[in-house]
């Protein structure tokens, strides 16, 4: 059992969507301030302290395996992480270079590390997007779900509940991105629900 102290350590790994980028329009983007960490430590406060690390075209097998933007493999990455908690947002991105098998062998990868250092794994479901990138998606959220309940896992669970909401479209600006803080906000705040366990 890890013993979880006040305030509790959460890092945030992901793509583009946990980075923070913004899309106005389709060739209108900028990474802003105002993304998924920032809204998150504004709605947990002192409780706990966020970092994230994320990047533009970021995929788990780049985080798994030090590639991309990612300066090195995660089983070193992660020994030098004080985190308590780790939260992977990947989906989007992968489920358009790669195969279902390989994204599930990859987030198998990321709860063995994490547990091997000690730290509580956590997976999030990718927001879904109107765009024709990827048409896999929906597959590759099944699969993150298959194996978070596998393996004992919890999961910031906001694909479906977010395609739920009416014309939940008009929050991307490109279908893949936010249009504006206001999706940011509100996935931060589905995090924030989730995460109150370990608060």
């Amino acid at each position: 059992m890890i013993n979880l102290i006040a305030p509790i350590i959460i890092s945030l790994y992901g793509d583009s969507t946990m980075l923070g980028l913004e899309c106005a329009t389709p060739s209108t983007c900028h990474v802003t301030k105002n993304n998924v960490a920032y809204y998150l430590q504004d709605y947990i406060g002192d409780k706990a302290i966020i970092n994230s690390d994320a990047f533009i075209g970021g995929t788990i097998k780049d985080l798994i395996n030090g590639t991309g933007m990612f300066k090195e493999p995660f089983n070193d990455a992660i020994r030098k992480d004080n985190a308590n908690v780790v939260i992977a947002n990947f989906g989007i991105n992968d489920s358009h270079l790669y195969n279902g098998a390989e994204y599930t062998y990859y987030l198998n990868q990321f709860i063995d590390i994490a547990r091997a250092n000690n730290k509580i794994p956590i997976l999030e479901e990718p927001n879904p997007i109107c765009s024709s990138w990827s048409k896999q998606l929906d597959q590759f959220v099944i699969a993150l779900d298959t194996v978070a309940k596998k393996r004992h896992v919890p999961v910031i669970a906001q694909y479906s509940y977010i395609r739920s909401i009416p014309a939940w479209q008009v929050f991307l600006g490109d279908c893949i991105h936010a249009k504006d803080h206001t999706l940011y906000a509100y996935k931060a705040m589905i995090e924030f629900r989730y995460l109150q366990s370990f608060l």
